[in-house]
């Protein structure tokens, strides 16, 4: 049937229309989709930002446990509580320090997180036999600390009665049964025991203490340190701290640095020292040693 003039048009109007209102339908649900994309990336682009903040912080806290169990006393606790008792009576005995007496005081576990050890010290010693000693501990990185001291002074002497209280963790990775960590410390701010001695031996502990008139000079390369070696993405690193400003580096193989006015560069990592060229010289560094405490290689 053929249509006549007239139906022609009014169907051709009503098919415009037709598409009139499938373009405006389509157009209002293309918006509405633009929109909830727009909001479901911007909430994926914040978990993302989220999850790699915790892979990040993840990865730190691997870097710690691994550096602290480096350091812990060995997992066996008979090995652990007599070879680190053996380990204070030698840095005792090399101090100068007389009448001695070290006694452990047994281990104690803490829900197999880590076993904590406790050290009675006892003996006498001068300020500088003292400093020497305690010198000597916290350059050590052992995962200890000193808890308690006291001083007795002896009437018509310069020799102390000392007493110490020193504890010390073993945890459960460590790499060593039957041997104490060979790791450095970080912690003291003179990398030599003169610096404390001659200082600490001259004061009087009764009297207030008076300050020098003259500042020493701290070398930045003293202070910049080793913090640790670590892995990261399957990636070696090497950490540094420079502790006048607390400037860091967190370094690959080839990767530079700058400590006063002096360019370094990462040469080799291996899993317990690095070999960083600095100042036309290539050096080998243990972790916890500054950037004069080099060993220099050939």
């Amino acid at each position: 049937m053929k249509l006549q003039r007239r139906e022609k048009i009014l169907a051709a109007a009503a098919g415009a229309a037709m598409v009139l209102l499938a373009v405006w339908l389509l157009l209002a649900g293309d918006g509405q989709s633009v929109g909830t994309l727009r909001e479901e990336y911007k909430r994926l682009a914040s978990e993302a930002g989220k999850r790699q903040a915790r892979i990040q912080a993840a990865a730190e806290a691997k870097a710690q446990l691994a550096q602290w169990e480096r350091r812990a006393l060995p997992t066996e606790p008979a090995s652990a509580s007599l070879l680190y008792q053996r380990w204070l009576v030698g840095l005792a005995n090399q101090a100068g320090m007389r009448q001695l007496d070290v006694q452990p005081k047994g281990g104690q576990s803490h829900k197999s997180v880590y076993t904590s050890f406790s050290f009675i010290v006892q003996g006498r010693a001068t300020l500088a036999q003292l400093a020497q000693f305690l010198y000597d501990f916290y350059s050590a990185g052992h995962l200890h600390k000193l808890s308690h001291l006291s001083l007795k002074p002896l009437e018509g002497a310069r020799t102390f009665d000392v007493a110490m209280t020193i504890e010390a963790l073993s945890l459960p990775g460590a790499d060593r049964k039957d041997q104490l960590s060979q790791e450095s410390s970080t912690r003291l701010r003179f990398p030599k025991p003169a610096d404390y001695t001659e200082a600490i031996a001259a004061r009087n502990l009764f009297a207030a203490y008076a300050p020098p008139d003259r500042k020493r000079q701290i070398n930045p390369l003293e202070r910049t340190y080793i913090t640790a070696i670590t892995e990261v993405d399957s990636r070696r690193q090497v950490w540094l701290k420079e502790r006048l400003t607390e400037k860091e580096w967190r370094l690959g193989e080839g990767e530079g640095f700058d400590v006063a006015g002096i360019h370094g560069t990462v040469k080799t990592i291996n899993p317990r020292d690095a070999l960083i060229e600095w100042d036309g010289r290539t050096q080998r560094f243990r972790c916890g040693a500054n950037l004069l405490g080099g060993t220099e290689v050939e």
